[in-house]
């Protein structure tokens, strides 16, 4: 059991470390092409809120259609609204 626990926290801990390094690349690509932080970090923090969602299993409306914003290559701004589906259809759509 313990075993067990400490492969669990080992997992989320090189997530954790996964997670932040896409963050980072992120916010350094949209910020070379914007030169504004705020918006890279807008764009980088909701990338870790998907990335989140995915690693814990989390399913909703309003993150689908925040992922779907960004797969058609927009940016989300005021109300997104909500979408029907899951996380890998809503990318398979998108390409």
């Amino acid at each position: 059991m313990i075993k067990f626990l400490t492969e669990e926290i080992k997992q989320k801990e090189e997530n954790k470390i996964r997670i932040d390094s896409i963050r980072e690349r992120v916010f350094k690509e949209i910020f070379s092409k914007s030169h504004s932080s705020d918006l890279a970090a807008y764009i980088s923090d909701d990338f870790a809120l998907l990335m989140d969602a995915v690693n814990s299993d989390y399913q909703s409306k309003w993150l689908n259609s925040l992922l779907d914003h960004y797969s058609k290559g927009n940016i989300p701004k005021g109300d997104i609204g909500e979408k029907e589906g899951d996380f890998l259809s809503i990318i398979n759509s998108a390409f």
